[in-house]
């Protein structure tokens, strides 16, 4: 039986948003909402923390150690061979990769994209090339023997800066885009952390959302809560600006 492992790349450094992964959003760091979400998901067989080996990530480390996370610390540049390295060390077949700036993407999604990939054959599978869920819920699937393969013969620094841009450059790998349920299309929303816009309205859409649902809300709850407020809508708006 093949194992499923999800692997988050996360560091401090962000010319944005320095340390964006200890912020707190809604009393909570960045790192903590997104583990804790991705703890629900029932297809996944294993979890790990890919950081870097810079001084300003031995808070994710230590974070990670503190509350029984699996962490890897490898190259800050090459992120392709940190995720590979990352991955190996957890005896992984399947790797789901994700993003530490994702704090609220909902495990449901993750569930419905790994049994997704399993069903389809493809080699990849993403909501990133085609996007129709809102930027935050973002999730990419494919078999560890084909990132071994990208890794060996990959040479260009910028895509293996990105670990799946390989796949969308060559026609050898069958890419297929994720189809999410009509009620989740919300292309124009974006919960993504990457600027101080972003974290005012993330931390008010999270206080606001835990009210009502509780620390690990979904998305089903955010665009409940989205939709009524137009204090939060404001935000989003100055969120979208900010990365016009």
């Amino acid at each position: 039986m093949s194992r499923t492992v999800a692997s988050i790349e996360a560091r401090m450094g962000s010319s944005r948003l320095p340390g964006k992964m200890m912020m707190l959003l809604d009393g909570t760091p960045v790192i903590a909402h997104l583990v804790g979400r991705m703890r629900q998901c029932r297809y996944l067989d294993g979890l790990i923390i890919a950081t870097t080996e810079n001084p300003a990530d031995e808070a994710i480390a230590e974070w990670a150690a503190n509350n029984n996370v699996d962490c890897f610390r490898g190259s800050e540049d090459d992120v392709l061979a940190r995720v590979l390295a990352a991955q190996e060390s957890m005896n992984a077949d399947v790797v789901v990769e994700l993003c530490g700036d994702t704090p609220f993407l909902d495990p449901t999604i993750v569930n419905l994209a790994v049994s997704n990939w399993h069903a389809s054959g493809c080699d990849l599978l993403t909501t990133a090339r085609k996007r129709l869920l809102p930027d935050g819920q973002d999730v990419e699937i494919f078999p560890i023997k084909a990132l071994r393969d990208i890794a060996e013969r990959c040479t260009d620094k910028e895509a293996r800066e990105h670990v799946s841009a390989p796949f969308y450059r060559e026609d050898r790998w069958d890419v297929l885009d994720f189809r999410p349920p009509g009620k989740w299309k919300r292309p124009e929303l974006r919960l993504v952390l990457d600027t101080p816009a972003d974290a005012n309205f993330l931390g008010a859409l999270a206080a606001a959302a835990a009210v009502q649902h509780g620390p690990l809300f979904g998305l089903d709850a955010l665009l409940e809560i989205y939709d009524a407020s137009e204090a939060l809508q404001i935000l989003q708006a100055k969120s979208l600006e900010a990365v016009a």
